[in-house]
């Protein structure tokens, strides 16, 4: 199916919470621009990589996924609304332009390609994983809903002789060097205690690094608390380490906390409920329109078909409009009726403001013919576009 080409206005629909800017992009391109884009994409691609052989296959860590586009319902419902009470129709190609241009307007289906991909749900933040190691890491280190419980066992000074210690570049507190016996559990629970949402490996590579001898004895004065923890609900269990915690919660505790979902509903503005790696495939997914439009011009046109509205061809493109069309010839019209009816005829295209500024030379009230063309159009007889140009059934 082909499609027009010419932009379109449409700010008689700019105050649903949209950006006025409906036509964009791909409907403002020319002939020229896109052969331009076509030799600069061809210019800069680089050789294609050869495929990986079988063994490198097996050992790639990357997950596959299929994703489903449709438009997100709430803004559906609200271009719905605004079509109706506008009566104009409008080409389903600028509709769909219409949530394209911003991913919160859109809503994509996630699910694992293959068997042994999942996707877990957690029962406290409703944030999805790829992992359940990253799963039950964001869970140690949540800042909130957290239900980890820690248990103060000892507090001892360290002892010994240190060239260096670390500090923390967010609390300023001081920390031990990697020497120390208990070092990992240390810098994780530290993390953990001060709310730090950040990877270990990236936090521990945060660390600064300290070598003056006044910090140093600072740091040996202060007793370091040794805990234990336990988990909300199960405190009778506990744990010398976040270390063993982790363990016991990817292995023993894990559908307490998680449940396993078959796919994953988000809208383009919500990937902040996906873990790192099933976000960053989201990201690189929308950012690839031609992947997704046209699945998108499918979704839109089943959603209009199923909510009755009026779909129909002219100048080869599909157009949208509310309430069916109806030949001209079963109207029962009035004189002015009559008369738009013979202006429209008598030209082979005219615009709104043109048809009015030849009715008010004969002397027709504008108010009377405003109302005459509106309803003309709600009723059926004539189609009134969305570029302000208006054409019988």
């Amino acid at each position: 199916m082909s499609e027009e080409k010419e932009p379109v206005d449409l700010s008689s629909l700019e105050n649903l919470s949209f950006s006025p800017n409906w036509a964009n992009e791909d409907a403002g391109s020319t002939h020229q621009q896109k052969q331009s884009e076509a030799k600069s994409r061809k210019k800069n691609k680089r050789p294609a990589k050869p495929p990986p052989s079988r063994a490198q296959k097996s050992h790639t860590p990357d997950h596959e996924w299929v994703f489903s586009i449709s438009p997100e319902p709430l803004a559906l419902q609200t271009i719905k609304q605004k079509i109706k009470e506008s009566g104009l129709a409008y080409s389903l190609r600028e509709i769909v332009e219409v949530f394209a241009e911003r991913t919160d307007r859109i809503k994509v289906k996630i699910r694992p390609k293959r068997d042994d991909d999942y996707i877990w749900k957690s029962k406290l933040t409703n944030k999805f994983f790829t992992t359940k190691r990253n799963a039950v890491l964001e869970l140690i280190y949540a800042k909130e809903k957290s239900p980890i419980q820690l248990i103060l066992v000892k507090e001892e000074a360290p002892k010994g002789n240190f060239q260096y210690i670390f500090q923390c570049p967010k609390t300023k507190s001081f920390l031990p060097p990697t020497s120390f016996h208990n070092f990992d559990d240390l810098v994780r629970r530290h993390a953990f205690s001060s709310g730090i949402g950040m990877p270990h490996e990236k936090y521990l590579s945060s660390l600064i690094k300290v070598t003056e001898e006044d910090k140093i004895s600072e740091w040996l004065k202060c007793p370091i608390p040794t805990f234990s923890y336990s988990l909300a609900g199960l405190e009778s269990q506990k744990y010398e380490s976040l270390h063993g915690l982790l363990s016991a919660l990817e292995n023993q505790h894990f559908d307490r906390f998680f449940q396993r979902v078959d796919s994953v509903v988000v809208t383009g503005s919500g990937l902040e409920a996906l873990d790192k790696t099933l976000k960053e495939k989201v990201e690189g997914f929308l950012s690839i329109r031609h992947k997704w439009k046209k699945e998108l011009f499918m979704a839109c046109l089943v959603h209009f078909k199923r909510s009755k509205f009026c779909l129909f061809k002219n100048r080869e493109a599909l157009f949208v409009r509310h309430g069916e069309r109806k030949p001209i010839n079963d109207a029962n019209l009035n004189e002015l009726s009559s008369k738009i009816v013979s202006e429209i005829c008598s030209r082979p295209k005219v615009t709104k403001k043109e048809l009015i500024q030849s009715l008010l030379a004969e002397n027709f009230d504008l108010k009377k013919v405003v109302l005459e063309i509106k309803w003309l159009a709600k009723e059926g007889y004539l189609n009134e576009y969305s570029d302000s140009t208006i054409a019988l059934n």
